[in-house]
C-alpha cells in the first residue's frame, strides 16, 4: 500500500469495488486485563460560623492503555 507522508506512516488503503492485493499483516484487538482506569474524589464541607462556607476537594485519576488503537 502507499504510505501517508505523516509522522506515523500509515497505509492508504485502496477505495472502490476492485479486489484488495494480498494482506500480509493485520491488525488483531482483542479485550485484555493489562489496561484499566481509576478514579476517587474526595470532598469536605465546613460552615464554621453563618457567614463563612469552607470547600476543599481532591480528586486523583489513573488510566492506563495497552495500545492507542
Amino acid at each position: 500500500f502507499t504510505r501517508l507522508n505523516g509522522a506515523d506512516n500509515r497505509p492508504i488503503y485502496p477505495t472502490g469495488a476492485g479486489r484488495l492485493p494480498d494482506v500480509k499483516q493485520a491488525y488483531v484487538l482483542e479485550n485484555t486485563s493489562r489496561g484499566y482506569g481509576w478514579s476517587g474524589s474526595i470532598t469536605l464541607n465546613a460552615q464554621p460560623w453563618d457567614f463563612m462556607s469552607l470547600m476543599a476537594a481532591y480528586t486523583h485519576t489513573v488510566s492506563k492503555e495497552v495500545t492507542s488503537l
